[in-house]
């Protein structure tokens, strides 16, 4: 049996857009550190306004997180009086739900991490051009 050339025809392999020409997925920004009049906004302001946006993302997280606590405490209730009246099948899947939402709590607290690591990370980036600047004078 003949297997299939591994080279097919090159213009089939390319895109028909350019990079720039690609549709951006909803919510994607494009990074530049400068605006449309072509001024250039200094390292300093790109770096505060990044480190809003992520602190902003944070405490967003931390909302989800106490609320999916509150679903889970109050699953657990719910579980405990089910079991009570000898609702097995439903205190089965309300443990699976239960499950779930400790799942996606510790989601949450590994994403609000990486996020906390991101933005020391922009500390250190600004504490550095803090640094060549001082150097420069």
């Amino acid at each position: 049996c003949k297997s299939q050339p591994r080279h097919s025809d090159p213009s089939a392999q390319k895109s028909p857009q350019s990079p720039k020409e690609r549709p951006k997925a909803p919510g994607q920004q494009e990074f530049s550190m400068g605006n449309v009049f072509g001024k250039k906004k200094p390292l300093k302001e790109v770096l505060r306004e990044q480190k809003r946006q992520i602190t902003r993302a944070i405490r967003e997280m931390e909302r989800e997180q106490r609320g999916l606590e509150k679903n889970e405490a109050q699953l657990k209730r719910d579980i405990k009086k089910q079991a009570e009246n000898g609702q097995m099948k439903s205190v089965k899947i309300m443990a699976k739900d239960l499950i779930r939402t400790r799942n996606y709590i510790t989601r949450f607290i590994e994403m609000k991490s990486r996020l906390q690591g991101v933005s020391l990370q922009l500390s250190t980036v600004k504490s550095h051009q803090a640094l060549a600047e001082s150097m420069k004078r």
